[in-house]
């Protein structure tokens, strides 16, 4: 974690590993970690997938970029849901399944109760004869 007073280079600190951390940004560059190994010293690129942390930046030009469609509406976000016809259809599916799910037990219910009673019927008979 990098902390500071305002003005102390967090930002400028930060940017190469934002973008050097994912090798589509990177436009070219390249951007190298030493890593301590077995007592010696090794390198590796921050995009590689087999690089030991995630890097995780939050600066401000992270949320220029992410929120960017929330502030000003320049930005670009995947959707969280798709709404379409089939999406549409499904949903009303559902809802019909969850009707008739509510019956079924109510049924079930209705029928458990009468067979109780129809097993209470029979040994009350059994036991009158």
């Amino acid at each position: 974690m990098v902390h500071g007073r305002n003005g102390a280079s967090k930002t400028s600190l930060s940017e190469p590993l934002r973008i050097g951390a994912v090798s589509s940004r990177a436009e070219g560059a390249a951007v190298t970690a030493a890593l301590r190994d077995g007592g010696g010293n090794r390198k590796q690129l921050l995009a590689d997938s087999s690089f030991p942390m995630e890097v995780m930046v939050y600066n401000r030009f992270y949320v220029a970029e992410t929120l960017a469609l929330f502030l000003d509406g320049s930005g670009i976000s995947e959707p969280i849901l798709k709404l379409g016809k089939v999406n549409v259809e499904a949903a009303a599916q559902i809802v019909l399944l969850r009707e008739v799910e509510a019956r079924l037990v109510r049924w079930k219910d209705h029928a458990v109760a009468a067979i109780r009673n129809a097993a209470c019927a029979v040994t009350n008979a059994e036991n009158s004869v």
